[in-house]
């Protein structure tokens, strides 16, 4: 006898689902390396900006240039701020998507369980049934043979 599963293609739909909060998660997580890894370029851009302002200033330079370079560090702060705030996001995301991959396991699990109690009780069964018929063979074997042990009929 073949075992059918009921609820199959529920199971095959919560296995996707759940695959692909393990795949989004995963671009999630590129992404976030990609925004602190230019984070980090725009801080070390913002790092020497400021040392090559601070030797400007320290041999004399003009205030319009000055004001140039201060005005490039303000950028650089505010774009700072946004790939910080992205960040963030990005990361917010990440653990709503970690939440959801938790309960589409748990789901999965759910049905993956109920299919394995499901098939032990098909296979109890067809044990229970094999039993029955081994014996109702038996009791009928018995009852075409005579009994050796019992005296013959007076």
């Amino acid at each position: 006898m073949r075992f059918l599963f009921r609820f199959q293609t529920l199971l095959n739909w919560k296995q996707s689902l759940e695959e692909l909060s393990r795949l989004t998660l995963a671009r999630l997580s590129l992404q976030r390396e990609r925004q602190e890894e230019e984070l980090r370029t725009l801080l070390a851009q913002r790092a020497e900006a400021d040392r090559f302002l601070r030797r400007s200033m320290e041999k004399g330079v003009p205030g319009w240039e000055c004001q140039i370079y201060k005005d490039y560090a303000e950028e650089g702060y505010q774009n700072r701020v946004r790939m910080e705030a992205r960040r963030r996001e990005i990361e917010q995301r990440m653990e709503e998507e970690r939440n959801r991959l938790v309960q589409r396991m748990q789901e999965r699990k759910i049905f993956e369980k109920l299919k394995e109690r499901r098939y032990r009780d098909l296979v109890r069964e067809m044990e229970r049934k094999g039993q029955k018929e081994l014996d109702d063979l038996a009791v009928r074997e018995r009852g075409q043979r005579p009994d050796p042990f019992r005296s013959a009929p007076e």
